[in-house]
């Protein structure tokens, strides 16, 4: 019994090492089959393994008559202080009253679960899309109201994205298609699509790069055009962009900017990112303000980050 609540202990100092690495980084959940481990849950496990293995030690006579003794004084201390990182930990992880808690912490919350749990897991008929359903929900209505003659975008990934944008556009025009711009091609099967083949036209190379450029600005002279930005995520790279893309956003149109919820506001640990970029280039650009509008619908990866061109 005496090493069954030895090991109890031990494996729940593990626990909440655990816990508290996914706690500082913010960023890794393991998952074993339908369960999710996330810090809170790890937390909780490692307290009841502690209260476990401390129960089996008090059920030991002799463990009870030398508490104070020179073998366990070690186990008790380990024991209190692990129970007690536990519980300050989990009280921490909750806000004191939730009658204090504030809706912009319930949907910054939410996003965070969103980011570990199914970001990545989005199709669209069978074709990988990283983007939040409901952002691409809110895409639908604007090309809708915009009927742009081309959608833009930087950041193809494997084309779900962009062949979901190419439904949208098959529904107002004959003519119009989507640009997609990536610096590698995983485009395999999404190019298979009859769809893709007819409304996609896929460059390959960096997005900010002069040849590129080039290509769309001859491509989209003169038409109408929205735009989306999803590619490298840091400050120096989306300000180029906007710098290079909002020219093609006519009066009425949106540039998008995705993954705004990464940057030192919204993200302190990622760094200066899109919402950076994004705050930069509206001091430098009257022509262009944030629809809010777009935001509807709470959970979103661009808060602040639809663009409006109103001159």
């Amino acid at each position: 019994m005496r090493k069954w609540a030895n090991v109890l202990v031990l494996l729940s100092i593990l626990v909440i090492i655990y816990s508290l690495v996914l706690k500082f980084t913010g960023r890794f959940v393991i998952k074993l089959g339908f369960v999710n481990i996330t810090p809170s849950s790890g937390l909780i496990l490692a307290f009841f393994l502690m209260l476990f293995g401390v129960f089996l030690k008090l059920s030991l006579r002799k463990e009870r008559i030398s508490l104070l003794g020179n073998v366990n004084i070690f186990f008790w201390l380990g024991s209190v202080i692990t129970v007690g990182i536990c519980i300050a930990l989990l009280l921490s992880h909750f806000p004191a009253s939730s009658s204090k808690l504030k809706d912009t912490d319930v949907i910054k919350r939410f996003t965070e679960i969103y980011f570990r749990s199914a970001k990545n897991s989005a199709t669209w008929t069978g074709v990988p899309s990283w983007q939040v359903p409901l952002d691409n929900w809110v895409m639908q209505e604007m090309i809708w109201e915009v009927k742009p003659d081309f959608v833009i975008e930087t950041g193809t990934f494997k084309g779900g994205t962009a062949l979901f944008y190419a439904g949208v556009l098959d529904q107002i025009s004959p003519t119009a298609k989507v640009i997609t711009v990536d610096i590698e091609s995983q485009i395999s099967e999404a190019a298979q699509r009859p769809l893709f083949k007819e409304r996609v036209e896929f460059i390959q190379g960096d997005s900010v790069s002069p040849r590129v450029i080039k290509m769309i600005a001859e491509k989209v002279k003169g038409q109408k055009s929205l735009v989306l930005l999803d590619s490298l995520h840091t400050k120096e790279h989306v300000l180029k962009e906007l710098k290079l893309y909002s020219q093609f956003v006519s009066v009425g149109s949106y540039i998008v900017i995705h993954d705004t919820t990464f940057g030192n506001e919204a993200w302190p640990t990622y760094g200066p990112g899109p919402m950076e970029a994004v705050k930069d280039f509206l001091k430098q650009n009257p022509n262009f303000t944030v629809d809010h509008s777009r935001e509807k619908f709470l959970l979103t990866f661009s808060p602040s980050g639809f663009l409006k061109r109103i001159k």
